[in-house]
């Protein structure tokens, strides 16, 4: 009898409530309590108004910050099992041989608790014949649907020696945001040696990441592109220093006609793409892409972007450079810009410096206060063709003659 009394009682009741909250949701819990529906929410009350719990990944949460054993699915049920406000710390490296799922998360941070730590990867597999379609294999941390979440002074280290890409390879990004995804900051990252993409944003299931920022992040060797956007509806990075990639700096390659909106890049560096340091090519829509006070070197040069030519006008509408420099390297050993079939270009105060054939800028809008130089073309010759656009004292620009 005493037992039964001491069941039904309010504190142990209360107790049982939060359990249940922190197990499976608030509203699971009020669900499965039946009558104390007035007890219940004075509780989930009081737990809102709560502080948001931090939460150690070893200490707390039971997963080992070791080399030797692959933690990625105690890493992802971990996670899944969060309240819906938590910082997670953490504490040391972590390996992980496939990607870190983070499902329908909200107002989450993961953040270094010790100093170094993060993820490490040793070797890169290739996904397994009978993998789930659709589940994320390669990427590193893979953030689908998720809204509020922070990621932020921790780093992501892989295998990959160079530079190099490997279509076998190329989904194997440090960070991947997609879906309904909202309001996601990447914040003071390292990101190192990994196949794909430092960072992609794309578009899942008719759905489009929004809000996305990219900042005070470094990263060094990617087999794919530096940023890439396939899809996302506002993404901007801003003080990242970039290095070393296998394809592009900066790709914007929608995979549907929702297309890529609304990319900011501000005061970054990107260095060393193998191709070109802004690329954006297909028929798909590009719409306002703006990129300000921010330099780049090296690569094939500093835009190849546009539609193929003979696709439907209106695909890339809104590119504006802003105080933007480039600078060719000895490897390749080129550089040029490219841009065609663009409406609503803004190009100001661009200074760069080019080495090849030259180069053009066709579409409609205007070039203005720009110095394009070449360390290959003799005077006379053009540096820049412009093509539609208005010339506005520019240096190194000519008439109409496209490049290709």
């Amino acid at each position: 009898m005493m037992a039964d009394r001491e069941a039904d009682s309010p504190e142990v009741t209360r107790r049982k409530f939060l359990t249940l909250a922190a197990a499976g949701g608030s509203l699971a819990a009020l669900a499965r309590l039946g009558g104390w529906y007035g007890l219940a929410a004075r509780t989930l009350a009081t737990a809102e108004a709560a502080p948001a719990p931090v939460l150690k990944l070893t200490t707390d949460l039971g997963v080992p910050a070791s080399a030797s054993i692959d933690v990625t699915g105690a890493i992802t049920q971990a996670l899944a099992g969060l309240p819906l406000s938590a910082t997670v710390l953490l504490q040391g490296f972590y390996r992980t041989d496939r990607a870190v799922i983070l499902q329908g998360l909200r107002n989450l941070r993961i953040v270094q608790g010790t100093n170094p730590s993060g993820f490490v990867r040793f070797t890169q597999a290739q996904k397994p014949p009978n993998w789930p379609r659709k589940t994320p294999w390669a990427s590193y941390l893979d953030l689908r649907d998720c809204e509020g979440v922070l990621l932020e002074g921790f780093s992501i280290r892989g295998p990959l020696a160079s530079p190099t890409y490997s279509r076998t390879f190329e989904e194997a990004a440090g960070v991947s945001i997609s879906g309904t995804s909202t309001g996601v900051t990447l914040r003071g990252l390292s990101i190192s040696g990994v196949h794909g993409d430092f960072v992609i944003v794309a578009e899942d299931r008719q759905h489009q990441p929004t809000g996305i920022v990219v900042e005070d992040t470094t990263g060094d060797t990617a087999g794919r592109q530096m940023i890439a956007d396939v899809g996302g509806r506002g993404l901007t990075v801003r003080r990242c220093t970039f290095k070393n990639s296998g394809r592009s700096g900066i790709d914007i390659e929608p995979s549907t006609p929702l297309g890529s909106h609304n990319i900011t890049i501000e005061d970054s560096t990107f260095e060393n793409p193998s191709l070109y340091c802004l690329a954006g090519g297909d028929v798909t829509p590009h719409r306002n892409i703006v990129v300000r006070r921010t330099k780049f070197f090296g690569g094939k040069g500093l835009a190849k972007y546009g539609p193929p030519e003979g696709a439907p006008p209106g695909s890339h509408q809104g590119l504006v450079l802003e105080d933007v420099t480039y600078e060719w390297r000895p490897t390749p050993g080129v550089g040029k810009i490219v841009i065609a079939r663009t409406d609503g270009i803004q190009i100001t105060r661009v200074n760069a410096r080019f080495r090849g054939e030259p180069g053009s800028i066709e579409g409609t809008g205007e070039v203005r206060n720009s110095v394009f130089t070449s360390n290959s073309l003799p005077p006379s010759v053009p540096v820049v063709y412009l093509c539609g656009v208005t010339d506005i004292s520019n240096v190194g620009t000519g008439p109409c003659q496209l490049a290709r």
